[in-house]
C-alpha cells in the first residue's frame, strides 16, 4: 500500500495509470476513470485522483512541495519520448 504521498509507488503502476488516463480521459467522466484506475492498480480512490496533481506539477517544472515522485517523472517522459504525445498536448490534457 503506498504512503499518503505516493512514494511506494512502483514505475508499473506509474505507467498503468498514465496509460489508462490518457486511454479515456476523453470518453469517460473524470471519476469514473479514477475509480478504473484505483481497481485496476489496487490503489485508494483518493490515493489515484492525487496523482492528476502530481502530474500537472510535474508538466509545469514544478518539482518542490508537495512532493513529485520519480516514477511519475519518469512514465511522463516516456509517454514524450515515445513520441506518443508531445508535452504541449500533456498540458493541455492535464490543465
Amino acid at each position: 500500500m503506498a504512503n499518503p504521498r505516493g512514494i511506494n509507488w512502483t514505475i508499473e503502476e506509474c505507467r498503468t495509470w498514465v496509460k489508462i488516463y490518457l486511454s479515456n480521459y476523453k470518453n469517460v467522466e473524470e471519476s469514473v476513470l479514477f475509480e478504473q484506475i484505483a481497481q485496476e492498480i489496487e490503489k485508494p480512490f483518493n490515493s489515484v485522483k492525487i496523482r492528476f496533481s502530481e502530474i500537472k506539477r510535474i508538466l509545469g517544472g514544478e518539482y518542490e512541495f508537495p512532493i513529485v515522485t520519480p516514477n511519475f517523472t519518469q512514465a511522463i517522459n516516456e509517454k514524450v519520448e515515445s513520441g506518443e504525445f508531445s508535452i504541449n498536448k500533456l498540458k493541455m490534457i492535464f490543465d
